[in-house]
C-alpha cells in the first residue's frame, strides 16, 4: 500500500499484530491512547505483582508462575 515501514511497524505495535486493525491504524490514524510513549501498560496490573519483575525472555516467561497458571 505504500506506507513507511516505521508507520506500519508502529500500527502493528498498536494493534497488537492484528493485521486488518494496522490496516484500519494506517488509514485512519493510530488513536492516541494506543500511540507509542501513552500507553499504560500496567492498568490493569495487580499491586500485589509490583515486587516481582516481568520476564523479559521466552525461558523466564515459561518458567513464571503466573504463565504456567493460565
Amino acid at each position: 500500500m505504500g506506507f513507511p515501514r516505521d508507520m506500519v511497524v508502529a500500527a502493528m505495535r498498536a494493534a497488537f499484530m492484528n493485521a486488518d486493525r494496522a490496516v484500519e491504524y494506517l488509514t485512519n490514524g493510530i488513536p492516541e491512547n494506543l500511540q507509542a510513549g501513552t500507553m499504560d501498560v500496567d492498568a490493569g496490573a495487580d499491586d500485589a505483582d509490583a515486587d516481582e519483575p516481568s520476564p523479559s525472555t521466552w525461558e523466564e516467561l515459561s518458567r513464571s508462575p503466573a504463565f504456567l497458571a493460565e
